[in-house]
């Protein structure tokens, strides 16, 4: 496939785009912040459908506000359900906005129900569960 591993930070200064999929933990929050959009392209666009908090909010405004990247995307902010609607977001001309959706389709509704009937069944027979949510360090 022609890939290579790379550092981090090798990653933010060459990538076009960005694309957020992990957990918010201890280790992902803030992972994201004002160091590391400076150092990303001017023309580079970032997107989290992740969770809020791991991308810093206010860090990404200020990279936007001041062409440090090309452009965003967030189906997760920081406060869920946003607090109104912040003025400061929806005014950002470089910025798109969904309401953190991504899970409503039929599709995912689908596997989602699947994972869990395969999760029960695996609990009761007392094999490994599908999807060990349980032993990830999750932050709420």
């Amino acid at each position: 496939y022609n890939c290579k591993k790379i550092e981090f930070m090798e990653g933010i200064e060459i990538a076009d785009y960005i694309s957020i999929h992990m957990p918010l933990n201890h280790s992902t929050k803030n992972l994201i912040t004002k160091k590391e959009l400076e150092k990303m392209k001017n023309t580079c666009f970032i997107i989290n459908t992740a969770r809020g908090g791991i991308l810093n909010q206010k860090d990404l405004i200020w990279a936007l506000d001041n062409k440090v990247i090309g452009g965003a995307g967030l189906d997760v902010f920081t406060d869920e359900p946003p607090k109104k609607a912040d003025p400061i977001l929806i005014s950002s001309n470089n910025l798109i906005l969904t309401p953190h959706n991504s899970a409503l389709t039929l599709e995912c509704r689908i596997r989602m129900g699947i994972e869990t009937i395969k999760n029960i069944i695996s609990f009761i027979e007392g094999k490994p569960i599908y999807s060990n949510i349980i032993n990830r360090e999750i932050l709420t």
